[in-house]
């Protein structure tokens, strides 16, 4: 019983040994993407197109929740100068609701949730679910697809 005690132990060692610095790259990965996802949005409050549009993957494709159907990224850049063409004055919050990464592909899913008011998050607007597939290429993350849905 002992000896069995020990094999466990020592299992129970190796496994937190060589886990740690995997659970440490997926938290620093995860924070990464999740601060793309803060300044993606806040791009879009913004107006900032600099910041949004290399965001996206040169292959993107998204289905924003007020498009009849999928976009390319010539069809988002249109779809983002047309409902974000100069600066608003909502407030935004994320609600992180997951995330997965495998490689140099990560999947978000999230709330988003709009205020009415840039200074306060009192007057709720609009809440949406938004799904983001993510590919990391030569070292930075972009959108690869998209989707959001009241």
């Amino acid at each position: 019983m002992i000896k069995q005690m020990k094999k466990v132990c020592y299992l129970l060692i190796v496994c937190l040994i060589f886990l740690q610095p995997v659970s440490a790259f997926s938290s620093s990965a995860e924070e990464e993407i999740w601060m793309l996802e803060e300044a993606y949005v806040a791009g879009f409050r913004d107006a900032n197109h600099d910041i949004v549009i290399p965001i996206w993957h040169h292959q993107f494709i998204g289905w924003p929740d007020s498009q009849s159907r999928p976009v390319d990224k010539t069809g988002v850049i249109q779809y983002l100068k047309r409902v974000s063409p100069v600066p608003a004055s909502w407030s935004f919050e994320i609600e992180r609701q997951g995330i997965r990464i495998s490689g140099d592909t990560a999947v978000t899913h999230l709330m988003l949730h709009i205020y009415s008011n840039q200074s306060s998050r009192k007057n709720l607007e609009s809440s949406k679910r938004v799904t983001h597939t993510w590919v990391k290429k030569d070292s930075e993350w972009k959108i690869l697809g998209g989707m959001s849905a009241k």
